[in-house]
């Protein structure tokens, strides 16, 4: 579980003309006065990016909601592709499911289990029988790429 940051665990450091905000010592954005401007600010992040011109109040309220945004963010777990994934990603190549299959269950093909996934006469595989032979389950005309999930 990650930590919560809230604004009582930033700080504010005055370096020269700039405000800056930082977590424990380490810096996570600052506020820095317009060039051109007198009495407006821009929110400077660590990667060099600038924000618009503001005044101190909303530049500071800026880089707050920044730096919060830096620390709360929550890393997301890295997703492998499944067998599901490949399949999918692999048919898209055909126009119509049907074909391949017909042309499968005819002789013409033979069935690449590596980039298709599981036959269709396997109950693993994605392209429902039904759906093989154009017909959904309710016996309507069926979306030749609605996978049976």
């Amino acid at each position: 579980m990650s930590a919560n940051y809230s604004r009582r665990h930033l700080q504010w450091v005055r370096d020269g003309a700039a405000w800056v905000v930082r977590n424990g010592g380490t810096e996570l954005v600052r506020v820095v006065p317009d060039e051109k401007y007198p009495g407006m600010w821009r929110v400077r992040s660590p990667d060099g990016r600038v924000s618009d011109m503001a005044n101190i109040t909303w530049a500071k309220d800026a880089a707050v909601t920044m730096a919060l945004a830096v620390l709360n963010a929550v890393e997301q777990p890295y997703h492998e592709p499944g067998l599901a994934d490949r399949q999918r990603r692999n048919l898209e190549q055909f126009d119509d499911a049907r074909e391949l299959v017909d042309a499968w269950r005819a002789g013409n093909v033979s069935w690449d289990y590596g980039a298709w996934g599981p036959d269709p006469d396997n109950p693993d595989c994605l392209i429902s029988d039904d759906m093989s032979r154009g017909h959904g389950r309710d016996g309507r005309p069926q979306d030749p790429w609605s996978y049976r999930c």
